[in-house]
């Protein structure tokens, strides 16, 4: 082995070293199943380098300076403007409100990266409706930044995709609302579903990732087979969540609320999505696990939190949120604490938003329940659903308990 491939296996192992709880490795694990070789060999090796060797140097000598712990993932919201009304939605607030300035937007990228951070995800909103968005994602690129996109999916024209065959993103996260026209029109206001689709396979055939996201509600859930047919067929992965987070970014008055499934129907339409996606063993599998009281895999592993104890998944620890007007929060669905970071700098504003974050308690009554390794309610579930981190979040519970019975039943069913 050469000194060059010496240094570069070094980088990597310091790269995954640096992420609590494995992170990076379920993270590249899912990389190479879901993108294109030639945009995986880039990240691979920008990875390697910018957050593995030099990301890391910068985030240790930060770390010793500050004493802090140098978040290695940051999501940003461009802006709250979007051109859907989706109804449900948790994040938009449909208009130009106090959005920060491309500049302002620059200062925080140099400030994360000046501190050792060089992965940036974008959301909102819908990022693409800024026009200046282009250039942001440019200088990004020019410094070596790793960068993924939220988006609809509907406003990439022609321009766009020019910019992105010499400028893409390392991967596009695209929510897909229903299988129809008509249910676009019925859950967003518009009928997008063509538009969304064939900008899906023009990313494809540029070879950017694209990953499918998709939440079900009692506008859409008829179609859940009609997407993960889309997936399907353009091979690429997809998550999809019947559990929606009540919308208290939009309106805090709507702890609890959301134009949603019950918990019951909830829990029945995650099971049915269980079935479809699921090898009839891999279902097997899983009722087992339940049955038996042992912790699930989840989709999103990252929220998942131990009841009566602090924030266990990456938010306030190694990653956060930072909306339209610069507020830093450790959660995307949650509004406090929060600290604005164009006001305080982005190392003091992260350095509160942890100390805030290590205060945080979940719900000492969930500590002794058999199924809390099932259940993952996470601190944003429980402040959502409550208006407080340590309440139990009965909703939650609910859609656990029918969530467990109706997997056993299906399986037992299967077997008789």
């Amino acid at each position: 082995m050469g000194i060059t491939d010496k240094i570069s296996h070094a980088a990597e192992r310091k790269a995954f070293e640096t992420i609590p709880d494995g992170k990076w490795a379920h993270y590249t694990q899912r990389l190479i199943r879901e993108n294109d070789p030639y945009i995986l060999k880039a990240f691979l090796t920008n990875a390697a380098y910018e957050g593995g060797f030099r990301g890391y140097q910068t985030a240790q000598e930060t770390a010793k300076k500050y004493d802090i712990n140098v978040p290695w993932l940051i999501l940003m919201d461009p802006t709250s403007a979007c051109n859907m009304h989706c109804t449900g939605c948790w994040a938009a607030e449909y208009g130009h409100k106090s959005n920060l300035t491309l500049d302002e937007m620059r200062r925080i990228v140099r400030e994360c990266k000046a501190l050792g951070t060089h992965f940036f995800m974008y959301t909102g909103g819908e990022p693409l409706i800024r026009t200046d968005f282009r250039y942001l994602l440019t200088e990004l690129k020019k410094m070596g930044l790793l960068v993924s996109v939220n988006s609809n999916g509907s406003l990439i024209d022609r321009d766009w995709l020019d910019f992105f065959r010499h400028e893409p993103p390392f991967r596009f996260n695209i929510t897909l609302y229903g299988g129809s026209e008509a249910t676009y029109e019925r859950l967003c206001g518009r009928p997008m579903f063509g538009r969304v689709t064939e900008n899906i396979r023009a990313l494809r055939q540029l070879g950017i990732g694209v990953k499918l996201n998709a939440s079900m509600t009692p506008y859409n859930v008829a179609d859940m087979e009609a997407i993960y047919g889309m997936a399907r067929e353009l091979e690429i992965p997809m998550q999809l969540a019947t559990y929606m987070f009540p919308p208290i970014r939009r309106d805090e008055a709507l702890v609890g609320c959301n134009d949603r499934f019950t918990a019951c129907q909830a829990a029945d339409y995650s099971v049915q999505w269980d079935r479809l996606r699921l090898e009839p063993e891999q279902f097997q599998q899983r009722a087992q696990a339940m049955k038996q009281g042992m912790a699930l895999p989840s989709e999103d592993e990252d929220c998942q939190g131990t009841p009566g104890e602090g924030v266990m998944c990456r938010a306030g620890r190694s990653a956060f949120w930072i909306n339209w007007q610069g507020g830093m929060t450790p959660c995307g669905m949650m509004t406090q604490p929060i600290f604005s970071v164009p006001e305080m700098g982005f190392a003091r504003a992260w350095e509160e938003t942890k100390a805030a974050t290590e205060k945080i308690r979940l719900p000492g009554e969930c500590a002794g329940c058999r199924l809390k390794e099932v259940c993952h309610a996470c601190a944003a579930m429980c402040v959502t659903e409550t208006g407080r981190f340590d309440v139990k979040p009965e909703y939650v519970c609910r859609m656990t308990h029918e969530t467990i019975r109706r997997t056993i039943e299906e399986a037992e069913n299967g077997n008789s």
